[in-house]
């Protein structure tokens, strides 16, 4: 799916096909938006080429448009890569729909536009703006998912998604308060070592679970007397 899919795609995600009594349908206007156009980032670009599948792709757009025009924040039902690569992208989406909220006083939601900031107001806003891209985790989160995404791609076969979102989530952990993600902890850390020794040792685990000696069950009589030397 390349740009004319898409260039498709936002006409008809933005009218609804309505069926007709003989069969047929015809176009209607579904959904009215105050909000004429929005900065399409090469970032969101990016993550949409690293979708494998149609399906994923126009999921993907579908939600950077809800969210754009409308301020419609995603459903829990989508798949783990859409929601990924959304996710990766979650910070500069919402910092444009607010962006454009507070210029405008325009709620997305049949409200009226209005005034724009003062002077002070948006200066304040550019600090912290700039604190939050300082320490911003959601924006090192996607560059590591975007490095991943390109290794296995390039150098790895038939790798179960599985094994990719346990890697992508062990090494991107963080505390609520932590600045730094588990990775970047690390003295040093190189992922295409990192991602090949976890392959190694995900098939060491397999073989020790394998022929690991079961357990014999005891029950609590058993117990009891052991354990008081009866």
């Amino acid at each position: 799916m390349q740009w004319g899919t898409i260039a498709y795609f936002i006409k008809v995600s933005l009218i609804r096909l309505v069926p007709q009594p003989n069969g047929g349908t015809f176009f209607n206007i579904m959904k009215k938006t105050r909000r004429k156009a929005f900065n399409f980032l090469r970032s969101y670009y990016d993550v949409y080429n690293k979708l494998q599948n149609d399906e994923d792709k126009v999921q993907y757009i579908e939600l950077i448009f809800n969210k754009m025009f409308h301020d419609i924040d995603p459903d829990n039902n989508l798949s783990f890569v859409v929601d990924l690569a959304y996710e990766s992208q979650r910070h500069q989406i919402e910092q444009s729909v607010s962006g454009y909220k507070s210029k405008t006083k325009d709620p997305m939601e049949g409200g009226c536009q209005g005034g724009t900031q003062t002077p002070a107001i948006q200066e304040e806003e550019k600090e912290e703006e700039k604190e939050k891209k300082k320490y911003n985790i959601v924006d090192r989160k996607n560059k590591f998912f975007l490095s991943l995404t390109d290794l296995v791609n390039e150098n790895f076969n038939d790798i179960p998604q599985q094994v990719i979102q346990d890697f992508f989530e062990y090494w991107t952990e963080h505390g609520e308060r932590d600045r730094k993600m588990r990775f970047e902890k690390e003295k040093s850390f190189s992922l295409s070592l990192r991602f090949g020794r976890w392959l190694k040792n995900r098939e060491k685990w397999k073989k020790e679970k394998k022929f690991a000696p079961k357990k014999e069950s005891l029950d609590v009589a058993d117990y009891i007397r052991q354990k008081n030397g009866l």
